[in-house]
């Protein structure tokens, strides 16, 4: 809100009496004064925030149980199409159906200038984005799953080859969610077939600063490899799978590495591990996940209220650490 819509909400506000029923009477007659004027759309989200205030408990129940049935409804169609999607009969033409309705009604969620919604999908994403996004505003974890919805539009997107569309998506995707490096990759991935490849290894290197799994930093190799092997810097490429199995086993990798021994028609080509990670350094890529992340990571670890209330997490920290740096103190 700028300055004067500032002032004309803090006017409305001071004169509110605590009286619930004639408060309301008060703010429905205030909202009509500014109802369909497109300038003061912020004056009017903030009447509504002060009539929800002064609703009796029983209504207050009632809307919110209106919402939760909604953000429901809007998941259990994310999952369905999810299913769908992942079935052998792969019928995305009614996958694609089921998401665009929902991302086509209207969102429940209206965000304003202290708030911004993102929906993320686990507790570690909501810790971890505290402290990598820039975000002037406060972060309220909603629980419809719009970022899946759109991640999902995002991969039927690139099936199609309609390319534009699946940037829309994803980007819209990574609003909801920057901390979803799925997406991200997705994103990465619209590019790599198009054979766009320096847009691939932009996308691929800024999601660098955003990995926190092992899963993701195995990945942020594999497409580097991928790169590089277009680039026809074999070593380099070879070495990036290699390093990317420590993480993550991968089908994906072991066959890249097959192709490269193939193009270079031998079949006992190698690279040993310490070579591996000299090309890495004499190329300016970074072995293991960022040291502020790591820290993160494992200060998270060592919080006692996590400790006390989410074994589940604690649990998946040590998993992470452990495969970070294969330290046995984060073995069970």
């Amino acid at each position: 809100m700028n300055e004067q819509e500032k002032k004309v909400v803090e006017e409305i506000r001071s004169k509110l009496t605590g009286d619930k029923e004639k408060d309301k009477e008060y703010l429905l007659e205030e909202a009509k004064k500014y109802k369909g004027n497109p300038d003061a759309s912020n004056i009017v989200k903030e009447i509504g925030k002060m009539l929800f205030e002064v609703l009796p408990e029983e209504k207050i129940e009632y809307f919110s149980s209106v919402v939760e049935k909604d953000v429901d409804a809007i998941n259990a169609k994310v999952d369905e199409a999810y299913k769908i999607m992942s079935s052998p009969d792969r019928d995305m033409a009614k996958a694609k159906e089921i998401l665009l309705d929902v991302i086509n009604k209207p969102f429940k969620f209206i965000e304003n200038d202290e708030e911004r919604y993102f929906s993320f999908n686990n507790v570690l994403e909501f810790f971890t984005s505290k402290y990598v996004l820039n975000i002037n505003k406060k972060a309220v974890w909603i629980t419809a799953n719009y970022a899946l919805a759109y991640n999902l539009l995002t991969f039927i997107s690139n099936e199609e080859h309609d390319f534009d569309k699946a940037l829309e998506y994803a980007d819209k995707a990574l609003y909801y969610n920057p901390m979803d490096l799925n997406t991200a990759y997705e994103k990465a991935e619209t590019y790599k077939i198009q054979r766009k490849y320096e847009q691939m290894l932009k996308v691929t290197l800024d999601i660098y600063d955003y990995i926190f799994t092992p899963e993701h930093l195995a990945r942020y190799y594999r497409n580097l490899g991928y790169f590089y092997t277009e680039a026809c810097n074999f070593e380099l490429s070879f070495s990036l799978y290699l390093i990317s199995m420590l993480y993550q086993e991968s089908k994906g990798a072991y066959h890249e590495i097959l192709y490269i021994k193939q193009v270079l028609k031998n079949p006992e080509y190698n690279v040993d591990l310490d070579t591996a990670f000299s090309m890495l350094e004499k190329n300016n890529i970074p072995i293991g996940i960022k040291k502020e992340n790591f820290n993160i990571l494992y200060s998270l670890y060592l919080n006692e209220d996590i400790r006390k209330n989410d074994p589940g997490t604690i649990k998946e920290l040590k998993r992470r650490l452990y495969k970070f740096t294969n330290d046995k103190q984060f073995l069970d």
